[in-house]
């Protein structure tokens, strides 16, 4: 019986690890459309911007609630949606600065 397990939890080993570089492959396709914008919403309206921020499938990269402003990463086709959103008082794009991909700088 010991010989007939042991295939098996070598067969689930590389299903397990098919499914984790299947996920990890469709995030980095997904994400290089994606572009990185500073989004700032009106006074009291955070909510519905970030469910309609979800809606439209960004990545929320952070979250500046003091300046009431969002950093996420959208499919280029939802940028003309959230320049016409009532609730956005502000966007702006923002490109990684050569030190980090991490530090942020914004592009009018």
């Amino acid at each position: 019986m010991n010989g007939n397990r042991f295939p098996r939890n070598i067969l689930f080993f590389l299903l397990i690890l098919f499914g984790v570089w299947m996920i990890g492959w469709a995030h980095t396709n997904a994400a290089g459309n994606a572009k990185r914008v500073w989004v700032q919403y009106k006074p009291g309206r955070k909510a519905a911007v970030r469910e309609a921020l979800a809606q439209m499938g960004a990545v929320f990269n952070y979250d500046f609630g003091d300046l009431n402003a969002f950093v996420v990463s959208l499919p280029e086709g939802a940028l003309q949606q959230v320049a016409h959103h009532p609730d956005v008082a502000d966007h702006w794009f923002a490109q990684a600065s050569k030190k980090s991909p991490n530090d942020v700088n914004t592009v009018q």
